[in-house]
């Protein structure tokens, strides 16, 4: 989990961190790499070998096998609450 961006240990210009650090990890052979970005309420979800995609956190993605929505977790969390 990459909570903190270090801009400076990775050459990328800020906006292009997050593309550049997935392709890295991707070619290290991370299976799957997920970046929830929450001031949009987007998130990125990127595999080897296959198209990268960006959706919102009402529109329900697949990770590890498992199907859900962002909107579902974060409703979950604070029921648990």
């Amino acid at each position: 989990m990459d909570t903190k961006a270090d801009f400076v240990a990775y050459p990328f210009a800020q906006g292009d961190y997050y593309l550049g650090k997935t392709k890295i990890l991707l070619e290290f052979g991370v299976k799957e790499v997920v970046w929830i970005f929450t001031n949009e309420e987007k998130v990125m979800v990127a595999r080897p070998n296959q198209p990268w995609f960006m959706v919102d956190w009402k529109d329900e993605i697949e990770i590890m096998g498992h199907r859900f929505t962002i909107n579902q977790v974060i409703e979950s969390s604070e029921s648990e609450e």
